[in-house]
């Protein structure tokens, strides 16, 4: 028989909410924030949304580079290989400045909305009973006339999840009496 994972589950339990986080140095220092929700599809699969919001802050000028800044939703699926191995895959459309070369530190011509493709790996840490950390390396798969808001094809991301919900192992199973002084 196949196993109903989602059968008689309250919600919480099926939803994960969590928070990424990428920093990246070109002409000025990027911070990538990406707030997202996890929603377990199966045993073994989790799909979600996100956004994606880039600060970006010029070291030098001690300023805000308001040019530099990203911002789109994220959707993404994950499949658990092992215990805390998962692979990953996202796609995103993203409202950056289009350069006028692909070269990323190149003269910023306008604005537009770019899709880009990642595919990866994914490793989680369980740091306390409500959360749980991950690395993250993420591979660029999809660039269309180079115009990727990222520095690099090769991304590495740190996140925290958030369970909503964790079983208490303690509890006795059901119709088991406990005696109770």
């Amino acid at each position: 028989k196949r196993q109903q994972f989602l059968k008689g589950k309250p919600i919480k339990e099926l939803l994960v909410p969590g928070l990424t986080l990428q920093f990246q140095n070109l002409t000025s220092f990027w911070l990538d924030l990406n707030p997202q929700l996890a929603f377990k599809i199966a045993g073994r699969w989790q799909a979600g949304l996100g956004w994606n919001e880039r600060f970006a802050y010029q070291l030098k000028a001690r300023e805000w580079d308001i040019e530099n800044r990203m911002y789109g939703m994220r959707g993404f699926v994950h499949f658990k290989l092992k215990e805390n191995f998962w692979l990953k895959a996202d796609a995103e459309k993203m409202n950056a400045p289009l350069r006028a070369t692909p070269i990323m530190g190149s003269e910023i011509i306008g604005r537009g909305w770019i899709w880009t493709y990642f595919a990866g790996i994914k490793k989680d840490f369980q740091f306390s009973k409500y959360l749980k950390g991950n690395v993250q390396t993420m591979y660029n798969i999809y660039n269309p006339d180079k115009r990727s808001p990222y520095v690099n094809r090769l991304n590495v991301r740190i996140g925290f999840d958030f369970p909503l919900y964790k079983k208490n192992r303690n509890k006795p199973a059901r119709g088991v009496d406990q005696y109770n002084p």
